[in-house]
């Protein structure tokens, strides 16, 4: 048994009659369970042996996360770590911390850890830097504007990004599985559902999603609809978000610039600032006719085209490096108009969902694991 719990700590049971074991327990007593059946031979060698076909050594990763949901950082961990966990050529766990005292906690509980992921931005994981870092295991921060120096490698959230030596760039966390969450999906508030499912007759609903903050430009939606249509519904879903300061005041002011935009009178603005699950936003953003991002913003890479793309409906984006990951001039809508823009999309949304696919992500951070820490089958 000792042989069995030692094996344990590294190595993943495969086997076609089992699937794969979600804890480490499990997989112990998978594995004495098999020791004791008559096809399995008594002495220890041939044991070890006989494994060698069905066991591989493979990584124990731990993905790390903060507890405060209404944020981009929070729900961009969420989405990786669901395509990251449907490997089974590594076990993931994931696990949700807000100090230093619960991270610490973490590996006095597991002894096993070989490769840590954090979901890291400064203000989400303040207790965190070189000091505090657990430096027995390999440490992999995903940079979410951050520059911070103390991880074994860093992962890039631009997939224009070039590898280098320990940087390291992914593609975008998409959610490939769309059409079966959204097949009979029911919002999750009556409010919501209300929101999502008012329409009008041969009028076009155009919808955007995102917290309140002035350089998402919602106001410009709101000028471009009513400068390019008579009659149109315009719906966005602003929520409060816990890392913003003054997010009522910001939301507010937002709000007012977008109701200064609204010169028809047949044109409707509709904005709720009630918060949407995952679910509930990709069925907003499937209910629209088309979907506009016109962020004015050099940083990184937008989450925002990530659910876009997974609902495969038409959209439009602005000219600025947040998007330049899926910019084409005619799916910009400075370049293109809106009639044209919601032609164009269709067909980009297969190439990115191409790009972005599932096991592209997957297969990176397999990359990213050997590379810091090279293995090999027992």
């Amino acid at each position: 048994m000792n042989f069995i719990s030692e094996l344990c700590k590294n190595i993943f049971y495969k086997n076609k009659h089992h699937s794969p074991c979600s804890n480490f327990s499990q997989l112990e007593e998978k594995l004495s369970d098999n020791t004791k059946s008559d096809k399995v031979p008594s002495d220890t060698s041939s044991n070890a042996s006989l494994m060698k076909s069905e066991i591989y050594k493979v990584y124990n990763v731990l993905f790390l996360n903060h507890k405060k949901q209404q944020c981009g950082v929070y729900q961009y961990g969420i989405r990786l770590f669901n395509i990251l966990k449907t490997t089974d050529k590594s076990y993931h766990f994931y696990q949700e911390v807000d100090s230093l005292t619960e991270y610490q906690r973490i590996f006095e509980d597991h002894k096993n850890i070989d490769i840590v992921i954090y979901n890291f931005h400064e203000v989400t994981m303040p207790w965190l830097n070189k000091n505090t870092i657990n430096k027995s295991v390999i440490n992999l921060g995903i940079m979410h504007e951050s520059t911070a120096d103390y991880f074994d490698a860093r992962i890039n959230l631009d997939p224009t990004f070039e590898d280098c030596e320990n940087h390291f760039s992914i593609g975008r966390p998409i959610f490939h599985n769309a059409a079966e969450i959204l097949k009979d999906y029911q919002p999750s508030t009556d409010s919501i559902h209300s929101f999502i499912y008012y329409k009008k007759a041969n009028v076009p609903t155009f919808g955007s999603f995102g917290f309140g903050q002035s350089h998402k430009k919602f106001e410009n939606i709101v000028k471009l609809v009513n400068e390019q249509y008579n009659e149109a519904i315009i719906k966005f879903v602003m929520p409060l978000a816990d890392f913003i300061p003054d997010r009522d005041y910001t939301n507010h002011m937002v709000r007012d610039a977008c109701l200064r935009n609204m010169k028809k009178p047949d044109i409707q603005l509709m904005i709720t600032h009630e918060f949407f699950t995952n679910e509930d936003v990709l069925c907003f953003l499937n209910s629209n006719d088309m979907n506009m991002f016109l962020y004015e913003s050099n940083g990184y890479p937008s989450s925002v085209t990530d659910y876009a793309l997974s609902v495969k409906k038409p959209f439009g984006i602005s000219n600025y490096p947040i998007f330049k990951h899926i910019y084409s001039d005619e799916i910009c809508l400075s370049e293109v108009g809106i009639k044209d823009c919601m032609a164009n999309s269709r067909q980009h949304c297969d190439k990115y969902l191409e790009l972005y696919s599932k096991e592209n992500m997957i297969n990176k951070f397999l990359y990213i694991y050997q590379k810091m820490l090279p293995l090999t089958s027992v």
